[in-house]
């Protein structure tokens, strides 16, 4: 069988349009522009018609920008050895000091991202810390809390001492956040009621989708 080729999309758009470069004659025209001769679904809805301003690169280039610019945010610790005195079994926000940085449809306060853009979007966020306990051995949880209220997103971590007194851990999850909504870090002593020292804090979130 002979093999058949698929539509002539720059010749077509060239007669179409203006003889010139391709580039310059594809983009988003207005309902009732005619729609690329031969293209697959073009006869179908108002989008790929037939445009001889602008610049096909430039569209292309907003569009990547776009996705470039997915909301997201980042929160770093500022400051070192931040005691937060805890309570056995009793979830407490961490203490530590942190600035913001690339923020995109956030704001930051400490250990804070608040997402500001008006529709709800899922986030892949993401925690590190570094805690410490100089007085006895500690296990501990670390968890997200959105809008003060827990999610099933933790890690459980153990501190011992004689054999490491600190002890680096991350959390990972996917969180859906709508406008005004904050993700923090929270830690939990479910061991002793002593205090235990955050030495490093990240927290990000991306949106994926």
């Amino acid at each position: 069988m002979a093999a058949t080729s698929g539509p002539n999309v720059k010749a077509d758009v060239q007669a179409a349009g203006d003889a010139g470069d391709v580039n310059k004659q594809i983009a988003f025209g207005t309902p009732g522009t005619k729609a690329i001769p031969g293209y697959p679904g073009a006869e179908a809805h108002d989008t790929g018609k037939i445009w001889t301003s602008g610049n096909f690169e430039d569209v292309f280039l907003s569009k990547l920008g776009d996705e470039i610019d997915r909301a997201h945010g980042a929160a770093y610790a500022t400051a070192s050895g931040t005691s937060t005195a805890l309570v056995v079994a009793t979830p407490k926000k961490i203490a530590t000091p942190t600035i913001g940085a690339s923020l995109v449809e956030f704001t930051h306060a400490n250990n804070r991202l608040t997402y500001t853009g008006a529709r709800t979007r899922t986030f892949l966020v993401l925690g590190n810390t570094t805690v410490g306990s100089a007085s006895s051995p500690s296990h501990y949880r670390i968890s997200f809390y959105v809008n003060g209220n827990p999610t099933t997103w933790q890690a459980l971590c153990n501190i011992q001492i004689g054999f490491d007194i600190t002890h680096t851990t991350s959390v990972v999850g996917l969180i859906s956040l709508g406008q005004n909504d904050y993700v923090e870090l929270w830690i939990e002593d479910i061991a002793n009621s002593q205090s235990l020292v955050v030495s490093y804090l990240q927290l990000v979130a991306v949106e994926i989708r």
